[in-house]
């Protein structure tokens, strides 16, 4: 019984702390990410990424961590990432497909398909992502 009530208040703390933890809530689907958000009326952040770039594994591995900025930016995006060499099916912005540069961050008006905003080329520091949302 002890045990039973030691593992119920243990299970309880980390799911306390897991719903304090900031996340991005991703799509890999651009088709899904542009209808997702036309239906919720958000805006659409596009990172596009490639496999074997420090760049990109930094990104994800500071900015988009549990920083104190990320439950705005789920509010006013829907966030996609795309693997620059997986992705031969998505249907996106042309201008999308001729970055060289990873990452590559774009942000979209889902019902026009208008950039809102300058990509955001190479890494980009939490300081600075936080500008644009």
């Amino acid at each position: 019984m002890i045990k039973i009530r030691f593992l119920l208040v243990f299970l309880l703390e980390i799911s306390l702390y897991a719903s304090n933890i900031s996340h991005i809530k991703w799509q890999s689907d651009y088709e899904y990410a542009l209808k997702l958000a036309k239906s919720q009326n958000k805006l659409l952040m596009v990172v596009i990424r490639k496999d074997d770039s420090k760049e990109c594994k930094k990104l994800f591995a500071t900015t988009f961590t549990n920083r104190p900025y990320i439950k705005k930016l789920n509010q006013k995006y829907i966030s996609v990432v795309v693997t620059y060499e997986n992705d031969t099916k998505s249907n996106y912005p042309i201008e999308m497909y001729y970055t060289d540069i990873f990452p590559t961050l774009f942000f979209l008006n889902p019902r026009d398909g208008l950039f809102v905003d300058n990509p955001i080329y190479g890494y980009v520091s939490p300081r600075s992502l936080k500008l644009h949302i």
